[in-house]
């Protein structure tokens, strides 16, 4: 059991250097506004795709790319938070942003629950996938000046 543990963690160490070093060239090249969109709309493919997956390691697998796209752009919201809001507000913005990470982790299983009773679940997957790439344009508008 200690091995297994220490295996795990081995691996998500090894993971998580190697998103640091791919990151860190991607966003050498790229703005952090069109990072965060393209991971978006690889977000929204993985939502469009997973009901239509035949195996649980398909499933484990869109999970694992999922994983991918959403924690490597998480450096980059919070960078861009703290970038777009004054210095006086940085406390608030974050504190805004740590309750509706938290809320949500209440609320969206009871809604998502729901209505995957009432519609179904490929619904729910689809209509979020939907969500999420119908953001990825106002992303882009991050980046940009006024």
């Amino acid at each position: 059991e200690l091995r297994a543990s220490l295996n795990i963690g081995g691996q998500s160490i090894i993971v998580r250097k190697g998103d640091e070093i791919a990151l860190g060239r991607v966003t050498g090249i790229e703005p952090s506004a069109v990072v965060i969109s393209s991971a978006m709309v690889v977000t929204a493919a993985l939502f469009g795709l997973y009901p239509l997956l035949p195996t649980a390691w398909a499933m484990g697998l869109c999970s694992v790319f999922l994983g991918f796209a959403l924690g490597s752009v998480q450096p980059m919201v919070m960078s861009l938070l703290h970038q777009m809001t004054p210095q006086n507000r940085h406390g608030e913005v974050l504190g805004l942003r740590l309750m509706a990470v938290n809320a949500s982790s209440v609320v969206m299983p009871l809604l998502f629950g729901v209505a995957g009773a009432v519609v179904g679940v490929s619904v729910v997957f689809w209509v979020v996938g939907a969500v999420v790439g119908g953001g990825a344009r106002m992303a882009l508008k991050l980046g940009a000046r006024p």
